[in-house]
């Protein structure tokens, strides 16, 4: 799989993780499901969980 956001690319294998991942991307019934906070913050994001509404809010610059 390879995302590509303006001129930054980060390709990952199913089934494998690479440095700062903490569980490899994978298929799950079709659906292909990745790390998200890696991803985000592989792109310059910022990841926050909050705990009252289980949200995840990612906040780009």
């Amino acid at each position: 799989m390879k995302i590509i956001i303006d001129s930054d690319e980060l390709t990952l294998a199913i089934g494998e993780t690479i440095a700062g991942m903490d569980v490899p991307a994978q298929i799950i019934n079709d659906r292909t499901f990745v790390p998200l906070r890696f991803i985000s913050e592989f792109f310059g994001a910022t990841v926050e969980w909050d705990e009252d509404t289980q949200t995840v809010i990612i906040t780009t610059n």
